[in-house]
């Protein structure tokens, strides 16, 4: 698995048995970005993947307010995830694991 700033959604998957600059695997590349072309546009011109989800975590918490349920995530979530993020970012400047503690 890589994060690919040349795919649309960012991520590309290769097999174990991929080889850098592989002929095929070239061709197979420009073949899937030709296809996910359309889509991209498309969604480029509403706004991109960042403005839906904004709309969709806003709609979400609309809904969580007229049906009297906790909207998720929660405060206790993104404090979690930015400890995760924080001890991660620590981990590559030190090169050393770095536990998360439990809350």
């Amino acid at each position: 698995m890589a994060i690919s700033l040349y795919r649309f959604d960012g991520y590309e998957a290769a097999s174990p048995d991929a080889v850098a600059g592989d002929g095929r695997a070239r061709v197979r590349a420009a073949l899937r970005f030709a296809t996910e072309l359309p889509r991209a546009v498309r969604d480029a011109r509403e706004g991109g993947a960042w403005r839906k989800t904004y709309r969709d975590q806003w709609r979400h918490f609309v809904d969580a307010i007229r049906a009297g349920t906790p909207a998720e995530p929660t405060l206790d979530d993104g404090r979690r995830a930015l400890a995760v993020v924080l001890a991660a970012a620590e981990s590559a400047a030190t090169g050393r694991s770095v536990r998360v503690a439990r809350t």
